[in-house]
């Protein structure tokens, strides 16, 4: 019966939060977030909690905690209602950790989801990708988001268009004011045909791409 009652308190919980998610930006958990919880008194009880592929996680006397599609401020009820069997009136905190992540697809070797570093720049990120070498890259930029936004998919002030040619020349002068600092979430697009080729043919000693 009680794990019952829980189920259903979570799925309320759920319920409550997709309405909440509706009219709010604030984003929800996850599975790879990690959560921090405190509860005031109880050391035994606060720690870092990872979520898992299933998007829950193991908790002290609760059990099995559902917490993808829950806010910080929804799992907080949840666990507060979870602990009132054990501990008299317990007060909870929870803060939620998302993981740095920056994606790049397009013309690269490896393509994919990346771990956003300190101080991560554009060059770096290609250089790990394996770009192509092509003269330009496009950079969307639309906040933490949790999957990949391509440049066609972003509103046009969200894209960063990105001379490589002039950045490398900077770069070999010693200058990285160009090297773009990179930002959870953005998505770096490398495009398979270069926007700055021309292809010459015909009646010419050097047909090709220019």
């Amino acid at each position: 019966m009680k794990s019952l009652a829980f189920s259903c308190m979570v799925a309320i919980a759920l319920g409550f939060t997709g309405t909440a998610h509706a009219q709010s930006s604030q984003l929800t958990i996850a599975p790879d977030d990690e959560v921090v919880v405190s509860v005031d008194g109880q050391s035994d009880l606060t720690g870092l909690y990872l979520v898992e592929p299933d998007g829950s996680f193991q908790f002290p006397f609760i059990g099995r905690v559902p917490a993808a599609g829950l806010t910080a401020a929804a799992l907080t009820g949840v666990l507060t209602e979870g602990l009132r069997p054990y501990v008299a009136g317990p007060v909870v905190h929870v803060e939620v950790r998302q993981p740095q992540r920056v994606f790049v697809f397009g013309d690269v070797a490896r393509p994919g989801l990346y771990d956003l570093t300190d101080s991560m720049t554009l060059l770096e990120l290609l250089l790990q990708a394996g770009y192509s070498g092509v003269s330009e890259v496009l950079v969307a930029r639309t906040g933490n988001v949790r999957t990949p936004v391509l440049p066609d998919q972003a509103e046009p002030s969200d894209v960063i268009q990105v001379n490589l040619r002039q950045l490398e020349s900077d770069v070999r002068a010693g200058d990285f004011s160009r090297n773009l600092l990179l930002q959870t979430g953005d998505t770096v697009f490398v495009p398979t045909l270069d926007p700055n080729t021309v292809f010459v043919t015909g009646d010419v000693n050097n047909p090709g791409p220019y």
